[in-house]
């Protein structure tokens, strides 16, 4: 019994560990084999940060488009609330004169990034 319990327990953690590797190959950041590799929840907090920031230039790009349009309303409806009872506060993107060699675009989503930038 105790046996079987195990297996399903190890089968489970390697089905997880699996789903982590296909996230963090989704994400922006250094995979080149000098980089360590993430921790589980440095990978969901830069997932979650990411898709926030993609949520946001998204509905910035349909106002633009919309405005292109005429002025047609395009209704996005809001992100729903944090489903969390402490959400992290949102973090400054500024460009800098440097920007990390690991940028996506005008942000950089490296976890260094993520948790250095200063609130402007």
């Amino acid at each position: 019994m105790r046996t079987s319990i195990n297996s399903r327990e190890r089968k489970r953690m390697h089905d997880l560990n699996e789903a982590m590797e296909e996230l963090r190959s989704c994400l922006p950041y250094s995979q080149d084999a000098s980089s360590r590799k993430m921790s589980k929840i440095n990978t969901l907090l830069l997932a979650c940060n990411w898709i926030r920031q993609l949520t946001i230039r998204n509905h910035d790009l349909q106002k633009q488009l919309a405005a292109l349009r005429g002025g047609e309303a395009i209704t996005v409806p809001a992100p729903p609330p944090a489903a969390f009872a402490i959400a992290p506060a949102p973090l400054a993107f500024g460009v800098g004169p440097a920007p990390c060699v690991k940028s996506f675009g005008q942000h950089c989503f490296c976890i260094t990034c993520l948790t250095s930038v200063s609130q402007q």
